[in-house]
């Protein structure tokens, strides 16, 4: 479960994932993440993604709105929407994170995303709760330490 940001602008990021199944995926998941948030009895409530969007539902909610605009190709209103969503971006989605989710896409497909290929690769998940940046590999926390 993941809410691809490789750009802070959803527009932007909308335009690089068109053409790969994560495109119809992120629009899935983030109505899956917003059910949780506003109905808690259901799945994926505790799931760090929707810990991390929790305070943001604005914006997510236009993140989901571009990316049903650009799937119907109205991109005059998709581009707008996205004017919106900056207007109340989340002030941890940093470049820092948005190229970690693009290591994330590299690595899971080199060929559609070889323009990332300098990043380098990652297996890991961030998602930003409570102001801290958690890190999961395949479903697990990795413990980080406090120095």
């Amino acid at each position: 479960m993941q809410v691809f940001i490789p750009y802070a602008s959803p527009f932007d990021t909308a335009m690089a994932l068109k053409g790969d199944r994560r495109f119809l995926k992120q629009i899935q998941e983030t109505r899956q993440i917003l059910s949780a948030i506003y109905d808690p009895t259901r799945g994926y409530a505790n799931h760090p993604v929707t810990k991390m969007y929790k305070n943001h539902t604005q914006w997510l909610y236009l993140y989901l709105m571009v990316f049903e605009f650009v799937r119907d190709n109205n991109l005059i209103s998709a581009r707008f929407t996205s004017f919106c969503a900056d207007r109340c971006r989340p002030e941890w989605m940093t470049d820092e994170l948005c190229d970690q989710h693009k290591r994330r896409l590299y690595t899971k497909n080199p060929q559609r995303y070889p323009h990332w290929a300098h990043l380098g690769t990652s297996l890991e998940n961030w998602y930003v709760v409570n102001g801290e940046v958690k890190k999961y590999i395949n479903g697990k926390i990795i413990l980080q330490n406090k120095n």
